[in-house]
């Protein structure tokens, strides 16, 4: 993880941190009709869920997906499938040995699912529904899905609220290692180029650099695992990282 992204990852972890300590981070899962112009809501194989497990906004309405389909013996048929959609572009795809298609491709958001005015609210993945409905999870705030409920609301967009429940917070982080991380955060640690050294935050705190270190690494390593499990990044295997290694 490079410096940049590792302050990044570190300030929206603190700052869920605090809304969750304040009982103001919760989670949504809600399932919107989106008829058959979203290829999630038409995928016909009902025995082989797909997940769309990382959705990134690119360019002028676009969006880069990584997806997932535990298709099974039915490989062949997803594959094809997947290949036909004509709304999937720079599509690239890997199918694992125990029959799970993992894929990245790029599409053209139409606004049909309202994805476009969640604004604040982060997405952590999409499942595919059933008779064109298609199911979106979210981490935010109450106010921040009210929000958007009523902006689906103002576009006649039907949805029906799934799940809505407050997240708990659970970093396993000691107060020791949470002030070291906040301290270095603070002072420039994790800047491009650094402001301050493992060093000087070691004399800070009256212990070895290599003491410093070690206790940055177990913490960032605690933060990030607990930043990925809120957002839902998923896991990656072999086949997930040869796709992105060719983006």
């Amino acid at each position: 993880m490079f410096p940049d992204q590792s302050e990044r990852v570190l300030n929206l972890y603190f700052g869920m941190k605090k809304c969750m300590l304040m009982s103001k981070l919760m989670s949504l899962r809600i399932s919107v009709k989106t008829g058959d112009v979203c290829w999630v809501s038409r995928f016909p194989f009902k025995n082989s869920p797909i997940k769309v497990v990382e959705h990134q906004r690119i360019g002028d309405g676009g969006r880069r997906l990584l997806f997932r389909v535990s298709a099974g013996d039915d490989v062949g048929r997803v594959t094809a499938y997947i290949e036909s959609q004509k709304d999937l572009h720079c599509l690239r795809y890997n199918v694992s040995k125990n029959g799970v298609v993992y894929g990245v491709a790029e599409v053209g958001c139409r606004g049909v699912c309202g994805l476009d005015v969640a604004e604040r609210c982060i997405l952590r993945c999409v499942e595919g529904g059933r008779d064109g409905w298609v199911e979106f999870s979210f981490i935010g705030t109450g106010d921040e899905f009210r929000r958007f409920m009523r902006r689906l609301a103002d576009r006649g967009i039907i949805y029906k609220v799934l799940e809505l429940s407050v997240i708990k917070f659970n970093d396993g982080l000691t107060s020791r290692q949470e002030l070291i991380v906040r301290t270095a955060l603070e002072l420039g640690f994790f800047d491009y180029p650094r402001k301050i050294g493992v060093r000087e935050l070691a004399q800070l705190f009256n212990v070895t650099p290599a003491t410093m270190a070690e206790t940055i690494r177990k913490a960032v390593k605690k933060i990030v695992k607990e930043y990925l499990s809120l957002i839902g990044s998923p896991e990656l295997p072999t086949e997930v990282a040869e796709i992105l290694r060719s983006r």
